[in-house]
């Protein structure tokens, strides 16, 4: 049991910040296995289900968000977790209902361009 509800302190949150802490957190875990035992698409799958699920308790715990930073660089491997946290919240329109500041950062990089 926790001392402390600590979602209703979570004010701000980055979702490019969340996804890498959350796939840092998870590579460590992944790490520590015996690779031979682990599949590349059952981690994937992993991943994102454990991206999903702790953002899924952000939206049942009625978080209370001042300031919600969307990242999106167009080119990355972690679009498709930012497409399914961003599906979530479109479900759960409430999530966002009491949100101040919303700020969208759009990086859009292509290869081989001067």
């Amino acid at each position: 049991m926790l001392l402390f509800d600590y979602l209703k302190f979570l004010k701000y949150l980055n979702t490019h910040n969340f996804i890498l802490f959350v796939e840092t957190w998870l590579g460590n875990a992944i790490y520590n296995l015996k690779p031979e035992n682990i599949l590349y698409d059952s981690e994937k799958k992993f991943k994102r289900l454990v991206h999903m699920s702790f953002f899924k308790i952000f939206i049942e715990n009625e978080v209370n968000l001042n300031t919600l930073e969307i990242e999106i660089s167009g080119n990355s491997k972690y679009d498709t977790y930012l497409d399914n946290n961003l599906e979530l919240i479109l479900q759960n329109q409430n999530f966002i209902q009491n949100v101040k500041n919303l700020k969208l950062h759009i990086y859009k990089y292509e290869e081989n361009t001067y």
